[in-house]
């Protein structure tokens, strides 16, 4: 199977992007992938890990809702085959 791997950052300009990436994969039978990658906060020494490990886990969350949120937006405006990594 064919895939088109499109990276999102949530912007206007990303979003445009994957409605662009979502016609090109349908018009050659292929899939389209979101992935979204996010920094590491860069942090002072004496913060806690457990507070590190809380502004991550909250960070992903965010993030997958909004891949869901595109996914669903390209799927009910494009159609075709998308998913979310």
């Amino acid at each position: 199977m064919k895939s088109i791997i499109c990276p999102v950052d949530f912007s206007e300009t990303a979003e445009n992007a994957a409605f662009y990436a979502a016609r090109v994969a349908k018009a050659i039978d292929a899939e389209v992938v979101l992935a979204h990658a996010q920094h590491v906060p860069v942090v002072e020494t004496y913060t806690p890990v457990v507070t590190l490990n809380d502004m991550m886990e909250e960070k992903q969350l965010e993030a997958s809702q909004k891949l869901d949120a595109l996914a669903s937006k390209l799927k009910s405006g494009v159609g075709g085959n998308v998913r979310t990594w």
